[in-house]
């Protein structure tokens, strides 16, 4: 199984997404940010970070899921059943609550 290279990772900007893209760098992916993100590259797979977001984050998973309908989309955030189960109605492929670590983050990315 190939490893995913190039991950967008988008949401709120906070100290916690920051700690997440450093994950993500020291597992060799090339993380690309939202807010310097033009659209050009197509990336290997999506973040929604929906920790600190203001309002429901969903519209923006149709987005992404919309644009890209053959990239799948992770959604991270609180350990709330409600959230998981409307986020993969949505289209998200999968989910990762918090608390995770490095080896969580990893096998999630490898099972994409």
């Amino acid at each position: 199984m190939r490893l995913k290279k190039k991950i967008l990772v988008s949401g709120h900007p906070s100290e916690k997404q920051a700690q997440l893209k450093a994950m993500l760098q020291s597992l060799g992916y090339e993380v690309l940010d939202q807010t310097a993100f033009t659209g050009s590259e197509h990336p290997d797979l999506s973040i929604l970070d929906i920790r600190g977001m203001e309002g429901p984050p969903w519209e923006f998973l149709k987005e992404l899921t919309e644009k890209w309908s053959d990239t799948p989309v992770i959604v991270v955030g609180d350990k709330k059943i409600g959230w998981i189960v409307t986020a993969m109605k949505i289209g998200a492929s999968n989910c990762l609550s918090e608390p995770f670590d490095r080896q969580e983050l990893k096998n999630t990315l490898l099972n994409m």
